[in-house]
């Protein structure tokens, strides 16, 4: 699989992401993308140390972001949750895989 396209993560971002996370005082960056397909993130402002960053990270901007082509996992510098955690999350969060 080939490398995401760095265009396509932004423009995912800027136009379903950070509009969401301006209209509470937050925003996001990307910080890297490796060849493997991996997108990390920072968070700044109001979602810098937000106690539903975790939230907002795995059920809205992560679940986005792997519909990028090439787009393989969305992490977060400074987030840091178990497969496990991951999982509950999503599921609790997402109807359709209930």
């Amino acid at each position: 699989m080939s490398k995401p396209s760095f265009q396509a993560v932004t423009y995912l971002i800027d136009s379903e992401v950070r509009p969401l996370l301006q209209f509470h005082g937050g925003d996001v960056s990307v910080a890297e993308i490796s060849e493997s397909g991996e997108v990390v993130l920072e968070y700044h402002d109001a979602c810098h140390g937000c106690q539903l960053q975790v939230i907002t990270h795995l059920v809205t901007v992560r679940e986005r972001l792997l519909k990028v082509p090439g787009v393989v996992d969305v992490t977060t510098r400074g987030i840091h949750v178990s497969d496990a955690a991951r999982q509950r999350i999503t599921a609790a969060y997402n109807p359709v895989s209930r």
